[in-house]
This record gives C-alpha cells, sequence and structure tokens, in this order.
C-alpha cells in the first residue's frame, strides 16, 4: 500500500488520516449548523439575493 512496502508506514498513515477525522468530527459538533429535514435556503441567504438587494 506504501511506496516503500514497509506495513508501519501504512499503519501510521491510516492512523493519521483516523485522528484527522475525529478532530473534524469533534470540532463539527460545536461549529456545525443545525440542518436537518431544512432546505438550504433556510440555513443560507442565497448569493443570488444578495446580487438582487445590491443596486445597480
Amino acid at each position: 500500500m506504501t511506496r516503500s512496502g514497509v506495513v508501519g508506514d501504512t499503519v501510521l498513515a491510516f492512523c493519521t488520516g483516523a485522528s484527522l477525522m475525529v478532530v473534524a468530527g469533534v470540532v463539527a459538533a460545536f461549529l456545525a449548523v443545525p440542518a436537518e429535514q431544512r432546505s438550504l435556503e433556510d440555513v443560507a441567504e442565497p448569493l443570488s439575493a444578495r446580487a438582487a438587494a445590491k443596486p445597480h
């Protein structure tokens, strides 16, 4: 799986990736917005709404 063929390098790579995903999950748990069963327009203002509100 790695170019070197050393199993330990592969294990380290997988553990690093798994650790990063765990950290990302913890960050998301604190910073994520509740968006279940809501439309995208309810979660965030569409970019086209800003363009329409801006005078030409």
